[in-house]
């Protein structure tokens, strides 16, 4: 057996990130959690979504599913909005 490259003792590494919140109840999400996929099979409601002024506004949930940020600027974005071309003010 031969030794493990550099980039493979990268890989048994644990990244350990700030806890997320649910903005509607406050409850920590777990960003590791097997049911996040894309696309998600069925939106729930204060889960996914919130209404607002009769509008949708996006979780961070619903964000963390897609696994990127999409660039529009998205109220909720856990991605540091990177992939936004003029960051909100």
């Amino acid at each position: 057996m031969g030794t493990l490259a550099p980039h493979d003792l990268r890989s048994t590494k644990t990244v350990m990130k700030k806890p997320i919140y649910n903005e509607v109840d406050g409850r920590m999400l777990d960003a590791t959690k097997p049911h996040r996929t894309w696309p998600i099979p069925e939106l729930v409601e204060n889960v996914h979504y919130y209404m607002e002024n009769g509008l949708m506004v996006f979780t961070q949930e619903y964000h963390l599913c897609r696994g990127r940020c999409c660039g529009n600027a998205c109220r909720h974005c856990p991605f540091d909005h990177v992939n936004v071309r003029q960051r909100p003010q």
